[in-house]
This record gives structure tokens, C-alpha cells and sequence, in this order.
């Protein structure tokens, strides 16, 4: 009996102590603890945004060195030499934003820097990219998206405020543009233009002249074929008045006068009809007209 309570109790202190072998201090996440991006600046400096996952209410040290060990000239010692280095606070869901200081890249070894984050734990996660970094590309992608739609920034739900977006609902059916369109068995008069001379339209928007030479726009606008941006134009908006504007066009993407003189102007996305460029403003065909 003795001999069973003995063993009983050895095996317990035994489990125990095996259990405190390979219990571990509970840190941030093993591997990156960072999820971030770095964008170049002119002026050399760098503008570093990111979570720091685990690190909310904490700071963040970010610390840019040289890609490789630098041999100091008075020690004889290699370093790894330091281009920038600051402690920033994340907030509560962890995000944090830096510009840094302009690099030198005469201090740059082997065309590469280390970009390394530490939380207060001491845990590190390091990216090393080619420097100089390349100069983010221009987004046009805008220009062809739905304006209704609110890109967001890949990092802004974590922002402090951050609200999510909302779309904007507008009833493109009462000016008789768009897909979802009612049939209309009944005229309906569009009493803000006097007088119209030439209408134009696409499945989308509608170009009017009025007797006077104004010209007005009414739809979609998601390609700048009414004015020069790319939000809906609701309800029927004065474009310009001219003065020599005989009739007007109006295609998939794009809108057209014809001037009295025989000139053709175009807007909007003008790569339709073989012209590389897209715009609010009417640009002049090569071609003429005149007969």
C-alpha cells in the first residue's frame, strides 16, 4: 500500500514538472508579427504603414539598416549600419503609420536594405527589398471602376474612426438611362432644356442641344462623357454653351458635337474611336467634316 501511494505521488510531481518543462511565456504570433507595406517618397524618405498583430496599445520599433554588414573604417569591425530607426505607438487594433528620414543611398550596401519590426516582447520580423524601392506606378484603375463603389486602402478598416463605406444608391430610371430603365408608355417633358435641337444618347447617358447652343448632359458618367469627372450626373446638368454646336452624338463611353463648320469634338473614353486618350474636355478631330 505504502509503495502504491509513493508511486502515485512520484508519477504527479513527475507530470507536473514536465507540464512547467514546456509551458512558454504567451508572445505575439510566431513568425511575421507584422503585415505592412513601404512606399518611396521624392525625397528619399519612406512612408511605412502596417499591423502589428498582438501589439495593439503597444509600441512597434521600426528600425531600416543596411542590407548587409558595413566594415567601420576606425574599428576595423563590421556593422550592420543603421538608416533610420524610431519607436511608433499602434492603436487598438494594432495599425501604425511612419515617414522616415530621407536615406542616403551612398550608405546602401549591395543595392538592399532590412526593414525590421520589434514589438515589446522582443519578437522581430524583418523584409529585406531591393533599394532603391521602385516608385509606386500612377492608379488609373479608378478611372474605370464604378464610382458608385469607395475603394478603400488595404490597411484603412484598422484606422482609428475608420467607418465602413456606403454606397450610393441613385435612381437612374427617371431619366431614362441605364439597363434597368422602365418601359414608359407615356411622353415625359425634361423642362430643363428650352427649346432642343439635337439629342444624342447610349444605353447610359444623353447628350442635348438646346437652340441657344447650350449644351447639356444627363447619365452615367463613369467614362467622363458628360463632364470632367467620374460621378454620376443627375439630373440634367448645363455642359457649356456655344456658340457654333449644329448637332450632337452619343456612343458607349463617349459623346460628340459636330460645329457648324464641319469640325467633329469628342469626349470621354475617346480610345473608342481610335484616339489613345480619355477626357471630360471636348478634343478636336484630325479629321473634317465640312460638306
Amino acid at each position: 500500500m505504502f509503495y502504491r501511494k509513493w508511486f502515485t505521488v512520484c508519477l504527479t510531481i513527475a507530470l507536473v514538472m514536465t507540464s512547467l518543462v514546456f509551458i512558454e511565456p504567451t508572445y505575439a504570433d510566431e513568425g511575421p508579427i507584422v503585415d505592412e507595406r513601404y512606399i518611396p517618397n521624392e525625397d528619399g524618405s519612406i512612408f511605412i504603414e502596417g499591423v502589428a498583430f498582438g501589439s495593439a496599445n503597444e509600441y512597434v520599433r521600426l528600425r531600416i539598416s543596411t542590407g548587409g554588414y558595413v566594415k567601420n573604417v576606425l574599428t576595423g569591425q563590421s556593422e550592420n549600419f543603421t538608416l533610420f530607426e524610431e519607436k511608433v505607438m499602434a492603436n487598438k487594433n494594432g495599425y501604425f503609420s511612419v515617414t522616415t528620414s530621407p536615406i542616403d543611398p551612398a550608405l546602401v550596401q549591395r543595392n538592399q536594405i532590412t526593414i525590421s519590426f520589434y514589438d515589446e516582447r522582443g519578437k522581430e520580423s524583418s523584409v529585406s527589398p531591393q533599394y532603391p524601392l521602385p516608385m509606386p506606378n500612377l492608379d488609373t484603375s479608378a478611372l474605370y471602376e464604378d464610382p458608385d463603389i469607395i475603394k478603400e486602402g488595404p490597411y484603412d478598416k484598422y484606422k482609428d474612426g475608420y467607418t465602413p463605406p456606403v454606397k450610393k444608391e441613385i435612381d437612374y430610371t427617371q431619366y431614362g438611362v441605364g439597363t434597368s430603365a422602365p418601359k414608359v408608355t407615356t411622353a415625359k417633358q425634361i423642362k430643363q432644356i428650352v427649346k432642343p435641337v439635337s439629342v444624342a444618347a447610349s444605353n447610359t447617358h444623353v447628350i442635348a442641344l438646346a437652340a441657344d447652343g447650350t449644351l447639356y448632359g444627363w447619365g452615367d458618367n463613369l467614362h467622363n462623357e458628360i463632364k470632367d469627372n467620374s460621378y454620376p450626373v443627375l439630373p440634367v446638368t448645363k455642359i457649356n454653351k456655344l456658340s457654333n454646336v449644329k448637332k450632337v452624338g452619343a456612343g458607349e463611353r463617349f459623346s460628340l458635337y459636330l460645329t457648324k463648320q464641319g469640325e467633329l469634338y469628342g469626349w470621354g473614353d475617346l480610345n473608342y474611336l481610335g484616339v489613345k486618350t480619355r477626357t471630360g474636355t471636348p478634343q478636336k478631330s484630325h479629321s473634317s467634316l465640312r460638306r
